[in-house]
């Protein structure tokens, strides 16, 4: 990764106000499993939610979780070094274009402002059809 500390610190926050968010929705949807007995919403939603909540969640898995991540970021060093152009256009923290599961080229949409985001915040990549 070469991300400067200020990089590291902000997705960290990120991580963590998505850990709390997603800590919320498991008391919600908990509430409903508990008021209407829904083993199937609780093995199926609920348990895998506590799974990427956190390590903490009790279950035998080694799933990626949001723990995960910010340890990942902790444990990356920081760029903090000026570049050595600084005129240059500095990278997007998204990649151009990324493989899918089934192979194919997937390309970031972007417009003038940078990657186009989803309503979680995540990059929108696209397949370009090919004659």
């Amino acid at each position: 990764m070469n991300l400067t500390t200020h990089d590291i610190e902000s997705l960290t926050d990120a991580l963590t106000d998505a850990q709390d968010h997603l800590n919320q929705a498991i008391k919600l949807i908990a509430y409903y499993v508990r008021a209407t007995d829904d083993a199937y919403a609780e093995a199926y939603l609920l348990d895998h939610l506590k799974i990427f909540a956190g390590r903490d969640h009790g279950f035998l898995s080694g799933d990626l979780n949001i723990d995960d991540l910010i340890e990942q970021l902790n444990e990356s060093e920081a760029d903090d070094e000026p570049e050595d152009e600084p005129d240059e256009q500095p990278e997007t923290l998204y990649p151009k274009t990324k493989n899918s599961r089934t192979g194919s080229t997937l390309y970031l949409l972007e417009n003038n402002n940078g990657p186009i985001l989803n309503i979680f915040g995540e990059p929108i990549y696209v397949t370009i059809p090919e004659d």
